[in-house]
């Protein structure tokens, strides 16, 4: 290791002052990374919380579709069965009906 040669007060506070001026410029870049780190997590944060309220609407609005679909389904099996039964008496008369 080399021998270093005692400096002088000036040189000190020369080198005392270059050192600050790096650490500023490094605080200074740390400062804009935070920043621009928190607006995008306002940003996603806003995002999440819009999300999150869309998700319960489709989710209401799945319910609501589910439960149409289910009094859908009830009717076409009653219409289904109408119709069976007017088949049968269709059905029915025809046979009671001579052939022409």
């Amino acid at each position: 290791m080399a021998e270093q040669q005692p400096r002088s007060i000036d040189e000190r506070i020369d080198a005392l002052l270059a050192a600050d001026e790096v650490l500023e410029a490094k605080n200074r870049r740390t400062d804009e990374r935070l920043g621009a780190i928190a607006e995008s997590l306002e940003l996603l944060t806003h995002d999440v919380r819009e999300l999150s309220e869309r998700s319960k609407r489709n989710a209401d609005e799945i319910s609501a579709l589910t439960e149409n679909s289910k009094r859908d389904a009830e009717s076409i099996r009653a219409l289904a069965r109408i119709a069976e039964i007017h088949e049968r008496r269709l059905t029915a008369i025809e046979g009671d009906q001579p052939d022409e």
